[in-house]
């Protein structure tokens, strides 16, 4: 039975890797980069020779494939895009030409009554006979 504040060190020895050695982790290469206190940062190098957090910005993609995929990865709706935009205008037009036709049209019915309205008699007419 164990005490309080007594420690138990247990190995996992159900792990399907063997464990790594303290000095095989202490050997890795070091970022080295300066940190803001200004000593320098200790973390593990990747490739680049720095830390994950030390790596600097991306460059960005180089090949036009990358540039392609960028510029997909971006878009969002296409409300701004080219096409968005030029079937608004036509829409406009479209609008203001219906609008156009339809006082015209307006127009034409106006004057069409004004030909079928019956003239007034200048002599008072007869009533018709009953009988």
């Amino acid at each position: 039975m164990k005490t309080p504040g007594q420690i138990s060190a247990k190995i996992n020895t159900h792990s399907p890797k063997p464990p790594r050695s303290i000095a095989t982790a202490a050997s890795a290469p070091r970022c080295g980069a300066r940190t803001r206190s200004g000593t320098p940062c200790y973390a593990p190098a990747m490739a680049n020779g720095r830390c994950r957090m030390h790596g600097g910005k991306s460059t960005g993609p180089r090949t036009l494939e990358g540039l392609e995929r960028r510029r997909l990865a971006t878009f969002k709706h296409g409300k701004r895009s080219v096409e968005a935009r030029a079937a608004a205008q036509l829409r406009g037009e479209a609008r203001r030409l219906l609008t156009k036709l339809q006082a015209l049209l307006a127009e034409a019915d106006e004057a069409e009554r004004a030909l079928h309205t019956p003239v007034p008699p200048c002599l008072p007419q007869k009533a018709p006979k009953q009988g």
